[in-house]
Protein backbone atom coordinates (compact mmCIF):
# COMPACT_ATOMS: atom_id res chain seq x y z
CA UNK A 1 0.00 0.00 0.00
CA UNK A 2 1.33 3.27 -0.86
CA UNK A 3 0.92 6.39 1.58
CA UNK A 4 -2.55 7.50 0.05
CA UNK A 5 -3.57 3.96 0.27
CA UNK A 6 -2.44 3.66 3.69
CA UNK A 7 -3.87 6.50 5.24
CA UNK A 8 -7.05 5.68 3.79
CA UNK A 9 -7.00 2.52 5.42
CA UNK A 10 -6.29 3.86 9.19
CA UNK A 11 -9.08 6.54 8.46
CA UNK A 12 -11.50 3.75 7.71
CA UNK A 13 -10.38 1.23 10.41
CA UNK A 14 -10.87 3.78 13.23
CA UNK A 15 -14.13 4.75 11.59
CA UNK A 16 -14.96 1.38 11.85
CA UNK A 17 -14.28 1.12 15.18
CA UNK A 18 -15.55 4.62 16.68
CA UNK A 19 -18.67 3.64 14.15
CA UNK A 20 -18.95 -0.10 16.46
CA UNK A 21 -18.69 1.65 19.84
CA UNK A 22 -21.12 3.99 18.84
CA UNK A 23 -23.80 1.38 18.14
CA UNK A 24 -23.06 -0.44 20.92
CA UNK A 25 -23.50 2.43 23.13
CA UNK A 26 -26.39 4.01 20.94
CA UNK A 27 -28.61 0.53 20.24
CA UNK A 28 -27.19 -1.76 23.51
CA UNK A 29 -27.21 0.70 26.07
CA UNK A 30 -23.66 -0.55 27.26
CA UNK A 31 -21.42 0.96 29.36
CA UNK A 32 -18.81 2.83 28.41
CA UNK A 33 -16.08 1.17 29.87
CA UNK A 34 -17.03 -2.45 28.05
CA UNK A 35 -17.95 -0.64 24.84
CA UNK A 36 -14.57 -0.09 23.38
CA UNK A 37 -12.99 -3.70 24.16
CA UNK A 38 -15.97 -4.74 22.42
CA UNK A 39 -15.53 -2.81 19.70
CA UNK A 40 -12.40 -4.04 19.19
CA UNK A 41 -13.75 -7.73 19.10
CA UNK A 42 -16.37 -6.74 16.96
CA UNK A 43 -13.74 -5.14 14.37
CA UNK A 44 -11.18 -7.92 14.63
CA UNK A 45 -13.92 -10.33 13.67
CA UNK A 46 -15.20 -8.37 10.58
CA UNK A 47 -11.15 -7.48 9.59
CA UNK A 48 -10.55 -11.39 10.07
CA UNK A 49 -13.52 -12.77 8.20
CA UNK A 50 -13.18 -10.44 5.22
CA UNK A 51 -9.43 -11.79 5.04
CA UNK A 52 -10.59 -15.08 5.05
CA UNK A 53 -13.37 -14.65 2.68
CA UNK A 54 -11.02 -12.22 0.47
CA UNK A 55 -8.69 -15.44 0.10
CA UNK A 56 -11.10 -17.93 -1.18
CA UNK A 57 -11.80 -15.50 -3.56
CA UNK A 58 -8.09 -15.47 -5.21
CA UNK A 59 -9.51 -17.25 -8.54
CA UNK A 60 -12.29 -15.13 -9.69
CA UNK A 61 -11.37 -13.77 -12.91
CA UNK A 62 -9.85 -10.35 -12.39
CA UNK A 63 -7.57 -12.49 -10.47
CA UNK A 64 -5.96 -14.39 -13.36
CA UNK A 65 -2.61 -13.37 -13.59
CA UNK A 66 -0.07 -15.02 -11.00
CA UNK A 67 1.31 -11.49 -9.62
CA UNK A 68 -2.37 -10.43 -8.73
CA UNK A 69 -3.63 -13.55 -7.06
CA UNK A 70 0.09 -13.41 -5.14
CA UNK A 71 -0.79 -9.97 -4.02
CA UNK A 72 -4.60 -11.09 -3.10
CA UNK A 73 -2.78 -14.09 -1.35
CA UNK A 74 -0.54 -11.40 0.75
CA UNK A 75 -3.33 -9.12 1.43
CA UNK A 76 -5.19 -11.99 3.23
CA UNK A 77 -2.22 -12.42 5.64
CA UNK A 78 -1.81 -8.74 6.28
CA UNK A 79 -5.23 -8.28 6.78
CA UNK A 80 -5.73 -11.53 9.14
CA UNK A 81 -2.56 -9.84 11.27
CA UNK A 82 -4.21 -6.55 11.77
CA UNK A 83 -7.51 -8.69 12.87
CA UNK A 84 -5.08 -10.29 15.27
CA UNK A 85 -3.56 -6.81 16.61
CA UNK A 86 -7.35 -5.82 17.19
CA UNK A 87 -8.79 -8.34 19.24
CA UNK A 88 -5.13 -7.96 21.32
CA UNK A 89 -6.04 -4.43 21.38
CA UNK A 90 -9.60 -5.64 22.48
CA UNK A 91 -8.03 -7.73 25.05
CA UNK A 92 -5.70 -4.82 26.30
CA UNK A 93 -8.11 -2.60 27.09
CA UNK A 94 -11.15 -5.26 28.97
CA UNK A 95 -7.65 -6.38 31.62
CA UNK A 96 -7.33 -2.48 31.76
CA UNK A 97 -10.65 -1.17 32.26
Amino acid sequence: MGSRGSRWFWEALISGVALIATLIVWLGGASSGRVFPIAFYIAGALLGSAAFFGSTGTYAPEYWERAERERAFNMTFVYGAFAVILIGIGVLLESAL
